[in-house]
């Protein structure tokens, strides 16, 4: 062996496809259930392709539950080479898909809180590939997204904030017409309150 191909052989050998796992949350149509395998099997849709992994007893009554529903699985994942997850090598956590509707509360942010005048509900829906959730509400001109529901709620009090710091905490006199139409909707929908 040539000193010249050595570093692509070491590159091999420490380029596992292991190695190159992420932890990634899959969101997919559960298709095959095998208990006596312990393994399940979800229809990836972008890439209608199916994904195998292993799950342990306790989670048996809900998968059953939900066969051929949606469900969620997080673990390490092998992409291809477009990013789209090939293979499930060690699964953290399957849950089923949550779509019940937020109720937005009180955010927080560092030094200041808001909250809504009164009760807001929004639903969230999946988009078109299946693996991300979505919330979007016109008045608040609000369109956040996430992986899991934890992230979208996230994404939501995170939004929340930025929109009432940019549009209310902001000197109205720099504020365009639809940025003050947005910020009269705000200031209807919500208040600030104070640390307690």
């Amino acid at each position: 062996m040539s000193l010249a191909a050595l570093p692509s052989l070491i590159e091999t050998w420490l380029s596992t496809p292991e190695e190159r796992a992420e932890v990634q949350t899959v969101t997919g149509r559960l298709e095959v259930i095998s208990f006596s395998e312990h393994k399940v099997t979800i229809n990836y849709a972008p890439k209608g392709r199916w994904l195998e992994c292993i799950y342990d007893d306790d989670l048996e009554p809900m998968l059953f539950e939900k066969r051929r529903d949606l469900i969620q699985v997080t673990g390490r994942v092998i992409a291809d080479d477009d990013g789209h997850p090939k293979k499930i090598v060690e699964v953290d956590e399957i849950r089923e898909l949550d779509l019940s509707p937020f109720v937005v509360m009180e955010v927080e942010a560092a030094d200041w809180r808001i909250r809504p005048r009164k009760p807001v509900s929004l639903t969230p829906t999946l988009s078109d590939s299946e693996q991300l959730l979505c919330l979007e509400h016109a008045a608040w001109d609000l369109d956040v997204f996430g992986v899991t529901r934890l992230e979208l709620f996230r994404e939501l009090k995170e939004q929340v904030l930025m929109l009432w710091q940019g549009y209310v905490r902001e000197d109205e006199v720099v504020l365009s017409e639809p940025a003050k139409r947005l910020r009269a909707q705000l200031m209807q929908d919500f208040e600030e309150v104070a640390h307690a």
